[in-house]
């Protein structure tokens, strides 16, 4: 191998199959390139020295920091002492300049003209400039690369200035009236309607009225905090519904800045990779004062009342899917964001949850929490009375999709644990115990006999991402296998990553993908990846799970 160097007093460090090693180049007229000939003696102290050298690096007792970037000159660095490489992969090449010069242009062609990264965009350091909190090099958890700490304009870290909203009831002169309520006026049916959304009406009014004949019409009304009364507005149809949203649901204090800035992000992952709105639903009297309709002209954000006492949260959740007057939802936890791709699930929930299989469908999830079936885990879900309804598919992770169609299973199931003595509960939901919003969804659909679920849209977590970023050859890689429903793994779609709890790596995480220019295949299955849902099929057509 031949490498022309340019000619200067420059004494450059090399990185040659991974090792470092010194040139030391012979003095010439500065800029000028030298002649084969001459070069040939750096070239065989450069092999000497990786002969018998394995590793080498000047000592930088300093530390190093960034002076530019490739293309950027690197300026004033005092030590003489400049790095040019790749900070993700730590991999230099290094330069000491003469005497009274403390300036050289970030290119290869000023360390010998050899690339140590060939295809990534490289950055110099300077040993001795000190580093900000800006411009550390730290781990990205999605990419699994060593980058640097910036600034970015997206997604936005604002103040969130968390503050205190009046209680909207229809009580209020100034609140809005609910969007449904046990009132038949907020939900007959217009003469006018189409067949199809006469559908929408009369769904909803059954689970209106399945929580309004168990007592619990406090818990269908919501209303639209009057900041988003126009984006709502704006995004109805011509018969008072959103066609296709994402929903989520919180309650946050005045203290709880993480949790609010979880969502945040999320609502911004929405507004930047989908072209459909997100519904917000509060559960408390909290709300961040960045929260406005300017900010966020494709979010509403409407307001519930409290949790009946002694239940879950997180059946919040069931509410917001039923009562909220979106047609076809996704809903999204608010440690979830949004990549792109996760729109494509709108048209698939409504080709899969129709009039002839009215039920919400979920991800399955990455444990299977079967008693019968081997995944590795031992958190099983055991019933405590029997009889109880056999197990039709593998348990599901509680981020479903739906349409008008599962309200009446959504109400049933859901009134099932919240009112037990007024619905003539079965035995197997009253022997139970305590319930959550998840473990309902699933013993529900089992005992329903629904049969179908997701491919894993909601990405486990940010780790899983890398496989995203490097997709390089998997093998056979069999994600999240059990014994009995997966045997060869699931797939995995990366729509969308779930436990997104620290939101500075989520920021990091969503601003990777903000960068992405590639229309790269996002389906991952047994070490393959595909672009549709279809080739999926056809790869493996007895693949349970669907995409």
């Amino acid at each position: 191998m031949m490498f022309r160097r340019p000619c200067s007093s420059h004494s450059v460090h090399f990185i040659v199959l991974g090792l470092i090693a010194i040139v030391h180049t012979s003095p010439a007229l500065e800029g000028n390139d030298c002649e084969d000939a001459a070069c040939g003696t750096g070239i065989n102290v450069l092999l000497q020295l990786h002969n018998e050298f394995e590793e080498f690096e000047p000592t930088c007792q300093d530390g190093w920091g960034v002076c530019a970037h490739e293309g950027e000159t690197c300026d004033r660095c005092g030590s003489g002492m400049v790095r040019f490489g790749d900070a993700g992969e730590d991999i230099w090449a290094y330069t000491q300049l003469r005497d009274g010069i403390s300036t050289i242009p970030c290119s290869s062609h000023n360390f010998g003209s050899v690339d140590p990264m060939p295809g990534r965009v490289k950055s110099c350091q300077c040993c001795g400039n000190k580093q900000s909190s800006s411009n550390q090099w730290h781990l990205d958890t999605c990419t699994g690369r060593r980058q640097q700490s910036q600034s970015s304009s997206w997604p936005e870290m604002p103040q969130l200035h968390i503050e205190k909203r009046a209680n909207l009831t229809t009580n209020d002169p100034k609140g809005s009236w609910p969007l449904l309520s046990c009132a038949k006026s907020s939900y007959k049916k217009h003469a006018s309607l189409g067949a199809d959304q006469s559908k929408n009406n009369a769904n909803a009014q059954q689970a209106v009225e399945t929580f309004c004949n168990a007592d619990l019409g406090s818990l269908v009304e919501f209303h639209v905090d009057p900041e988003f009364a126009g984006n709502f507005k704006r995004l109805l149809d011509a018969h008072g519904w959103i066609p296709r949203a994402y929903v989520t649901y919180m309650g946050i204090s005045d203290t709880d800045e993480t949790f609010a800035r979880e969502v945040d992000l999320l609502v911004q992952s929405v507004h930047y990779f989908s072209k459909y709105p997100i519904v917000v639903t509060n559960f408390g009297e909290w709300v961040p004062k960045a929260w406005t309709s300017k900010r966020f002209p494709n979010m509403v954000l409407v307001h519930g009342s409290p949790m009946k006492t002694g239940r879950s949260f997180n059946f919040n959740k069931l509410r917001a899917m039923m009562f909220t007057k979106v047609q076809t939802g996704i809903l999204v936890d608010a440690d979830q964001w949004v990549n792109k791709g996760m729109d494509t699930m709108f048209q698939r929930t409504e080709e899969e949850c129709t009039s002839v299989y009215p039920f919400p469908i979920m991800p399955v999830h990455w444990m299977a929490r079967d008693p019968d079936s081997d995944d590795g885990y031992a958190y099983t879900f055991r019933f405590d009375t029997a009889p109880n309804p056999a197990r039709t598919m593998r348990w599901g992770h509680a981020h479903p999709t739906w349409t008008h169609h599962a309200f009446g299973f959504l109400a049933k199931w859901t009134t099932y644990v919240l009112q037990p003595e007024r619905q003539g509960t079965p035995d197997f939901i009253r022997g139970q115990g305590s319930w959550e919003d998840e473990d309902l969804l699933n013993v529900g659909l089992w005992a329903e006999n629904a049969t179908k679920q997701w491919c894993k849209f909601d990405i486990p977590g940010y780790e899983d991402y890398q496989m995203y970023h490097h997709p390089r050859d998997l093998g056979d890689a069999k994600l999240c296998p059990d014994t009995k429903w997966y045997p060869d793994g699931i797939a995995f779609l990366f729509y969308s990553a779930h436990a997104a709890k620290e939101p500075q790596k989520t920021k990091e995480c969503l601003h990777d993908l903000f960068l992405e220019t590639e229309d790269k295949p996002r389906i991952l299955y047994n070490g393959s990846w595909f672009k549709t849902g279809t080739a999926l099929k056809e790869y493996d057509p007895k693949l349970r799970c669907l995409a």
